[in-house]
């Protein structure tokens, strides 16, 4: 698993400005129903500039324990979860004959950290990657280790619809992965071109806008 170290250092070469962060109790309550809601996932969506980005950099900072969250509210077990933070175009990239499904929990696998034999391991779908962390899970010191997955600007990747296709599909199996975590962002003008390829959404997600 990747350190948080690592996970921090992407955050803040991303153009995040702790120090700039303006504290929204109403917005960034929304994480707090995240970690909450088992078998969710949160689609956070708005115009360019609304803060979309930084609200998942907060939360996954906030996560590594190196931020300090609006008070009356704390997330659980700080500082303990596995993270993969991916934002940015290079973020998304991979082989260019994989399916979507695949490219994106190659992905996700990379940001987590996952190798095997010195190599980052393939997955050949997001279910795939989901079992891989179900077993890894049963052997971790912290059992049901919360595991976030935090995908902003998913819009920006070269095969954006195909990703979104592939979460879409992933949704279901949240049900049976209490302690998986799923948010992705896009600008309010990215959702009507992908509409039919979010079926799924409209019952698994709270959306956030």
């Amino acid at each position: 698993m990747r350190t948080h170290r690592q996970t921090l250092e992407d955050i803040y070469n991303r153009k995040y400005f702790p120090s700039f962060y303006l504290e929204r109790p109403d917005v960034d309550s929304v994480t707090y129903y995240l970690a909450q809601s088992a078998g969710k996932a949160l689609l956070l969506i708005g115009e360019a500039g609304s803060g979309k980005s930084s609200l998942l950099a907060r939360l996954a900072e906030r996560l590594c324990g190196a931020a300090i969250g609006p008070s009356g509210w704390e997330l659980p077990g700080e500082g303990d979860e596995g993270i993969a933070y991916l934002s940015g175009r290079a973020d998304f990239g991979g082989t260019a004959n994989a399916s979507g499904d695949q490219l994106l929990a190659d992905a996700i696998a990379r940001k987590l950290g996952i190798r095997e034999g010195g190599e980052s391991r393939a997955f050949a779908s997001m279910a795939d990657l989901a079992l891989h962390l179900q077993v890894e899970s049963c052997k971790d010191s912290l059992p049901n280790r919360p595991i976030w997955l935090l995908l902003d600007g998913i819009n920006e990747a070269d095969r954006f619809l195909d990703l979104v296709r592939a979460v879409d599909i992933f949704l279901p199996n949240l049900a049976s992965l209490p302690n998986l975590r799923l948010a992705v962002s896009m600008p309010l003008g990215r959702i009507l071109p992908c509409r039919r390829g979010m079926r799924c959404w409209a019952r698994t997600a709270a959306t956030s806008s």
